[in-house]
């Protein structure tokens, strides 16, 4: 989907992130031509340790943390680590 509606510079917007960013940090990139200015990105933590429920909290956290700071006043959250 993303790619049919000429996103291509999304895709490598997150790969750059991704080289940059340890997990659960959120990092922000311009929303191309999605309907949103911004795109925040964030990894997923690893499930299957007594850590990860607080970790998927750590993560969304710093999500709503970096939408504040940019002054963001409507977000949207997909399913964040569930599925491969």
């Amino acid at each position: 989907m993303l790619m049919s509606a000429g996103l291509l510079k999304l895709p490598q917007s997150v790969r750059r992130l991704i080289i940059f960013f340890a997990s659960l940090v959120a990092a922000i990139s311009d929303g191309h031509n999605l309907p949103a200015q911004y795109v925040i990105h964030v990894h997923s933590p690893t499930w299957g340790s007594d850590s990860s429920v607080d970790n998927l909290e750590k993560a969304v956290k710093n999500v709503l943390t970096l939408a504040d700071e940019k002054n963001i006043k409507t977000i949207a959250l997909p399913s964040i680590g569930s599925g491969s």
